[in-house]
């Protein structure tokens, strides 16, 4: 089982986007058994998945909205993931998990996942907040035993902002994936719960 986080500490970077989005991706396009485990209260992500799905029965995502028990310490919340990923494993091939960082969490959090995707806009404030934000989990990312591949995934790029892409990723201190940018445009707002982006007719939306 293939298990991909996305995370980021900052909201309206295009996590929920990403992950209902690739999630379908796995699901239909590679036939693969996907669960979508979407930890964020606002539920952007299943809401997507749940409202483009519905009537449907080819291979359809399993979605989870799991609220993960913050008042009770990091050593519950992991005990919590580690029970919902047994649940998944022999009934699926990916698991999608849709998270928005917070302090309560620890970096002991990345090591059940074999991808960490953090998206980020390429605007300096949010690519500042992205690599203070993989900075402080460095260790991680470079620890000696079984570790996830960091991912990049540059999110809500406007076409102007393209190019900017590969230069404004040179300023991470460390190795990393770096993913073609997803672009943004009023079709891929107005796409949420209403189609998946790969079926876009707006072929520059879909292609990226």
């Amino acid at each position: 089982m293939i298990r991909i986080l996305i995370t980021n500490q900052k909201g309206g970077v295009g996590k929920s986007t990403i992950s209902a989005n690739l999630a379908h991706y796995f699901a239909t396009w590679r036939g693969k058994r996907t669960a979508l485990l979407d930890f964020d209260s606002q539920a952007s992500s299943s809401r997507w998945v749940k409202a483009v799905e519905l009537g449907t029965t080819d291979n359809p995502v399993n979605v989870r909205n799991i609220a993960l028990p913050q008042q009770q310490g990091f050593a519950r919340v992991l005990i919590e993931l580690r029970r919902q990923m047994r649940l998944l494993s022999p009934d699926h091939d990916v698991v999608v998990a849709d998270l928005t960082w917070n302090d309560g969490l620890d970096s002991e959090f990345f090591f059940e996942f074999d991808l960490v995707v953090m998206p980020s806009a390429v605007s300096e404030v949010e690519l500042i907040t992205t690599i203070e934000f993989a900075q402080k989990h460095q260790w991680v990312f470079e620890s000696t035993r079984y570790r996830p591949t960091l991912v990049l995934a540059p999110s809500r790029v406007r076409l102007d902002q393209v190019n900017m892409v590969h230069r404004s990723s040179q300023r991470f201190p460390f190795s990393f994936v770096l993913t073609p940018p997803l672009l943004d445009s009023v079709d891929a707002k107005r796409a949420f719960a209403e189609k998946f982006l790969l079926h876009h007719r707006n072929q520059k939306l879909s292609d990226s």
